[in-house]
């Protein structure tokens, strides 16, 4: 993470599948445990976000929602009074994550709300805050921006344990004396086991026609069908038209299978860890998260190189990366995301 650099907005290669050096939200979803690392000790870990601006929108809702409790005096909330400050008057710490207190922040980094960003500082670790009044509600788009622009900010040039968007503490002071004191040793453990790595999310999506073609070769009750459908009016052969859905999608859950485990067993070689994720829509054709050390980010680059140009004209591959290691922070035992 700390030897990235960024470029918001470009994707080169959707059929050549070149890496993209970004600062781009991560993927809203996640799920995937490192065996390697120790139980953590927060539900706030490792939270979800959109890996695309424009869909932040669609998620409203789901963002909005409170999350469990984390450490003492570190809680997901909607409204910031529900934070445990009485004035409305008064303010609060909105906490992106956790970074080695060495760090140097970007010049005039804002934050949520456009409060400026800074570090609470215990030992060898630091919190990322910034400032919020107490009074408000939180979860709209632009507070999500903010939070994904300060984590990529940060991800760009140090190891960070990112927290979930809308992680308030009441004061600075508790962030170190009820986050950091703590956990210390549990924090300082993760950051060790995540330094030098980023994450790199690599989804792909299939070519409709091509795909339908492999169904139609593949499966002679599909074809069939169809066949027996030709010309029918659209209100004629309903019970037909359903089973033949049904095949199709069928059919395009046993490649999506196959073709998952050949998208993780082609670049595993070159990650630390793997985490496979479940399809976006029904046009996924793949998706994943990986792991990549700094040292080994070229030879990752050629092995997506290699499966663009292998599944050409039957899967658009997309990639976003580097990003923070939203997908590779445990969740703990019996958490939302376990």
């Amino acid at each position: 993470m700390r030897a990235a650099t960024s470029a918001p907005g470009a994707i080169r290669g959707i059929l050549r599948a070149g890496i993209a050096e970004i600062s781009a939200a991560p993927p809203l979803r996640t799920g995937a445990s490192a065996p390697h690392l120790a139980d953590p000790p927060s539900a706030l870990l490792g939270g979800p976000a959109e890996s695309a601006a424009e869909a932040l929108d669609e998620w409203h809702d789901e963002l909005g929602a409170p999350y469990p409790a984390g450490p003492e005096g570190a809680r997901g909330v909607t409204t910031r009074q529900e934070a445990g400050v009485e004035s409305p008057d008064a303010r609060v710490c909105y906490v992106y994550g956790i970074v080695p207190a060495s760090t140097d922040l970007p010049e005039g980094l804002l934050g949520t709300g456009g409060g400026k960003v800074r570090l609470v500082r215990y030992g060898d670790l630091a919190g990322v805050i910034s400032e919020l009044p107490a009074a408000g509600a939180m979860g709209t788009r632009d507070d999500l921006l903010a939070h994904e622009s300060v984590v990529a900010s940060l991800a760009a040039r140090t190891t960070m344990l990112p927290l979930r968007f809308s992680a308030v503490v009441t004061t600075a002071d508790a962030v170190a004396k009820e986050m950091l004191e703590p956990y210390y040793h549990w924090f300082t453990g993760i950051l060790a086991d995540l330094e030098g790595r980023a994450e790199f999310s690599v989804s792909g999506t299939y070519v409709q026609d091509t795909v339908l073609r492999e169904v139609l070769a593949e499966e002679p009750e599909v074809m069939r069908l169809r066949e027996s459908l030709r010309g029918l009016p659209e209100e004629a052969g309903y019970y037909e038209r359903v089973r033949l859905g049904e095949l199709i999608v069928h059919a395009l859950d046993a490649k999506r299978e196959v073709d998952t485990e050949d998208l993780v067993q082609a670049l595993s070689r070159h990650a630390v860890a793997a985490a496979p994720r479940p399809p976006a829509n029904e046009d996924t054709a793949a998706d994943a998260a990986f792991l990549v050390a700094d040292k080994d980010r070229e030879d990752f680059r050629r092995a997506v190189d290699e499966l663009g140009y292998r599944w050409a004209g039957r899967i658009r591959l997309r990639v976003l990366g580097p990003l923070a290691p939203y997908d590779f922070v445990p969740s703990p035992p019996g958490g939302p995301y376990c």
